[in-house]
């Protein structure tokens, strides 16, 4: 098995490949910092033979320090130019996976609200139709009650009685069709609408 098949079989995982990236390039700084330092050494032996302080035994020493300080450079930096398009690769296989990951989630929800907007239409109509009953219903009452009756009280004003509905939606937190000035904390502790129209009751005598 060739070193390139050894590597694919062992593929790391898009954060392994982001370490090795990282670990190959302060790798590589060390090793720019040994070849400089390397490179003073031998620079620093040249000069002390030239001028008599020295003989030539150390320079052989600081010359094969320089070239290994060389070559670790030259690794290091192909291992990294290695390792930076396999990471990049890797982030690319993982970007399609994510998109395609995403594209499916989007169908799933798309499907979803379209069944929830079938289930709305249904309810809509079906809501339409209470609604219309119980205004019917209410402009009756407010047609044969005594004059002296507690509009108010007994939810026969049209705004009280539309504000009592929407109170309603609200304590369901159905809020984007029940703006309101309070909040879901009172409305929650505030009678029903069943209790609201119960007490109605009792004031017209029903």
């Amino acid at each position: 098995m060739s070193i390139i098949d050894l590597l694919k079989k062992n593929a790391p995982t898009l954060e392994q490949a982001r370490a090795t990236v990282e670990r190959l390039r302060d790798e590589r700084t060390f090793a720019t910092a040994s070849l400089a330092e390397a490179e003073t050494e031998l620079s620093s032996a040249l000069l002390a033979k030239a001028e008599g302080i020295l003989d030539g035994a150390g320079i052989a020493k600081a010359r094969k320090a320089v070239a290994e300080a060389t070559q670790a450079v030259q690794e290091s930096t192909i291992a990294l130019a290695a390792a930076e398009r396999r990471l990049e690769a890797a982030e690319g296989d993982n970007a399609e996976k994510e998109q395609a990951r995403r594209r499916k989630k989007i169908a799933e929800l798309c499907e979803h609200r379209h069944k929830l907007a079938l289930r709305f239409q249904k309810l809509a109509v079906e809501l339409a139709v209470v609604v219309d009953q119980v205004e019917e219903t209410t402009s009756e009452l407010y047609s044969i009650v005594p004059g002296r009756t507690d509009l108010a009280a007994s939810l026969l004003h049209r705004p009280d009685l539309f504000a009592a509905m929407k109170e309603q939606l609200q304590r369901a937190q159905a809020t984007p069709w029940s703006p309101s000035v309070l909040g879901q904390w009172e409305v929650e502790r505030r009678p029903d609408l069943v209790a609201r129209i119960e007490a109605a009751n009792l004031v017209l005598g029903g």
